[in-house]
């Protein structure tokens, strides 16, 4: 077990580990389905797909949780950003590269088509809107990087309230697009980005880092118990038909909100509940879900290829056999985090640093 330290929250980490299991079962359940003909453990995980959701109310949250004393001074906003960018693309650019390597040895077992051309590479390695998709879950960190520069615009804004109207304007004219059926007859992949209905999740999140410490106690288990259920019934919808998937602003609406709720009520209550005791496996998984995200689909796509070869189609042996290779790439994702993610990103982030430090001393 392992327990909090004062400004960390350890729940937080813990659900960040569940939307990475939550995608890695649903793209286990999808590539079982789709090699072997049969519902991977019965076809529960569906929906989990909506780790992303829960993914980006988090990713809202936490940035603007950790990022309050930064956005003090405007000259910590190209701070900011290196940071983020260390966050997201060196690690991206290794798991890519390892997996084309393995596409180029081993074209029968994951194959994307990948052209390489300036054109490709430039969008795939930088994450920009249409890009091709070595990794089928890199979409959303193209928007993950689209939340980081509109969250960059706080720091030349002084007054919050002008920064509530900001963002309320910028939700409502995505829900109006949507609404009015605008966003069908939008083709361009950048319009495509900034009207996308899922970038709603990010300010929930935002929303609720602003007022979490205005939560009270009494509401912590009411909001966590009404969004976890909440979240397990759209879940349940979702398996028995209901196409929940299929429209981005319904997903904001069945799963953002429930996650939301669940964000709020768990990090209020470790606020005032410290120290909040997380088992270590728990924990782990946490620290390494960007990794497990990363790693975690190309290994399944050639694990159930491998199954349909090799075992009875839809036996128990087979679900067995996924369900080892789930806890083989949560181990691998784990190790690489601590050896390859962790010491990389520490090093990158200690060179911005001293970049800054720099920045300061010449200015004084």
């Amino acid at each position: 077990m392992v327990k909090g330290k004062t400004k960390e929250l350890l729940l937080i980490q813990v659900l960040r580990g569940f939307a990475s299991l939550l995608v890695v079962f649903f793209h286990a359940t999808e590539n079982y389905h789709s090699n072997l003909g049969k519902e991977f453990l019965g076809g529960f995980f569906s929906f989990g797909g909506a780790g992303v959701d829960l993914f980006f109310v988090l990713s809202g949250f936490i940035i603007t949780y950790t990022s309050r004393d930064l956005l003090k001074s405007r000259s910590n906003c190209s701070y900011f950003l290196q940071r983020r960018a260390i966050r997201i693309f060196p690690v991206y650019w290794i798991i890519t590269i390892g997996f084309l390597l393995i596409q180029a040895a081993l074209p029968t077992l994951y194959k994307t088509h990948f052209s390489y051309n300036w054109e490709t590479l430039l969008f795939t390695f930088f994450l920009l809107p249409g890009h091709f998709m070595v990794n089928g879950v890199s979409w959303t960190l193209t928007n993950e990087l689209f939340f980081y520069l509109l969250f960059a615009i706080a720091f030349f804004i002084r007054k919050g309230q002008w920064l509530f109207i900001i963002i309320t304007a910028y939700c409502i004219l995505i829900i109006t697009v949507y609404l009015l059926g605008e966003h069908k007859a939008i083709t361009n992949e950048w319009m495509n980005l900034v009207f996308f209905p899922m970038n709603i999740e990010f300010f929930l999140g935002v929303g609720i880092a602003i007022i979490i410490h205005k939560v009270p106690l009494r509401l912590t288990f009411p909001a966590a118990a009404l969004g976890a259920f909440l979240f397990l019934l759209s879940g349940i919808l979702e398996n028995n038909g209901n196409r929940i998937f299929d429209h981005a602003f319904n997903r904001v609406v069945y799963y953002g909100i429930p996650s939301a709720l669940l964000i709020a009520g768990l990090t209020r209550y470790e606020m005032e509940k410290k120290p909040v005791r997380v088992p270590a496996l728990l924990l782990s998984l946490g620290d390494a879900s960007y990794s497990l995200y990363l790693v975690h689909l190309p290994v399944m796509a050639a694990a159930a290829k491998l199954l349909a070869r090799y075992t009875a189609t839809g036996t128990a042996f087979s679900h067995i056999m996924m369900l080892i290779v789930i806890v083989v790439v949560c181990g691998i994702s784990i190790f690489f985090f601590k050896y390859i993610e962790k010491p990389l990103i520490r090093f990158l982030n200690s060179k911005v640093k001293k970049n800054q430090a720099t920045r300061v001393q010449l200015a004084n």
